[in-house]
């Protein structure tokens, strides 16, 4: 069977996959199962569910999902069939929602549906209704995620560019670049920061961020104050256009008044960060 890319991803799947909203509403458990041996038996791979099926059963709660997930535990064949599920729909929060926060609050119940700890294909079910075709889509990425701050996502600037492009392509409007230093080397062998880079290859606007103003980069969970630094090379890298706008976050937490000292030494001295700063 030719199977076939999915999109721009990594995916390779046949040319169909299974709708499963039945399995849990018009389809038991064992039912289930029985369809979806026979369907991986005949070389397809991609379930299709969501996280609202089958929610308007009475006392269901992501049945689909539920059955699935036991099917792949059952059955010892997660790493052979490429799961597919949605987000989105209502499902007790009264309303389509597509928001940053709710989805990543449906995506580990999804997760703890399926069983699993990653979705192969993780789908919008509705167009979301507060988002018009001129909406500015902003992405925001990290060189370093959960503690790993040596971990590089991408070592070179084609690596970064063929991740990245097919979100251009598909209409971005900026991208806001996290670093733990806004000014150090994106990449070995030029000086030119990430945002730099990020704004060379793709000329869409760029927002830096990373311990702007404090003598001492972010460290998950450490109790370690960092002293103010001022504006530091902002005013330069700026110039050189390497971004457009720079993002200003444990500084201001320790200092409210930080951009008021800073375009007026008379206001006093900046402060430092102290893990204390962030609570009321």
């Amino acid at each position: 069977m030719t199977l076939r890319q999915l999109g721009q991803t990594d995916l390779h799947i046949a040319p169909l996959v299974l709708g499963t909203n039945t399995a849990g509403w018009t389809a038991d458990e064992a039912t289930s199962f029985a369809i979806f041996d026979a369907f991986v038996d005949q070389g397809f791979a991609a379930p299709d569910t969501a996280d609202v099926y089958s929610c308007w059963v009475p006392g269901n709660d992501g049945e689909s999902e539920k059955i699935i997930g036991c099917w792949l535990k059952a059955r010892g064949n997660r790493d052979r069939v490429h799961v597919v599920t949605k987000v989105g729909s209502d499902i007790g929060q009264g309303r389509v929602d597509l928001s940053a926060t709710w989805i990543e609050q449906a995506v580990e119940g999804s997760l703890a549906r399926l069983q699993t700890d990653y979705i192969d294909l993780y789908q919008s079910h509705w167009s979301d209704p507060t988002v018009g075709p001129d909406y500015p889509v902003i992405l925001r990425f990290s060189q370093w995620k959960g503690g790993h701050y040596d971990a590089r996502p991408w070592t070179t600037p084609d690596e970064l560019r063929a991740a990245l492009q097919p979100v251009v392509d598909a209409g971005l409007t900026a991208f806001h670049v996290s670093t733990r230093r806004y000014h150090e080397p994106g990449f070995d062998g030029s000086p030119l920061t990430l945002a730099g880079w990020t704004r060379q290859l793709f000329g869409l606007p760029v927002i830096a961020v990373g311990s702007v103003g404090l003598q001492a980069p972010y460290i998950r969970g450490a109790a370690t104050p960092a002293e103010s630094t001022g504006i530091g090379t902002v005013p330069a890298l700026m110039a050189a256009g390497e971004f457009d706008l720079i993002a200003i976050g444990r500084a201001l937490l320790g200092d409210p008044r930080w951009v008021a000292k800073l375009r007026d030494p008379r206001e006093g001295p900046q402060l430092g960060y102290a893990p204390n700063s962030r609570k009321p």
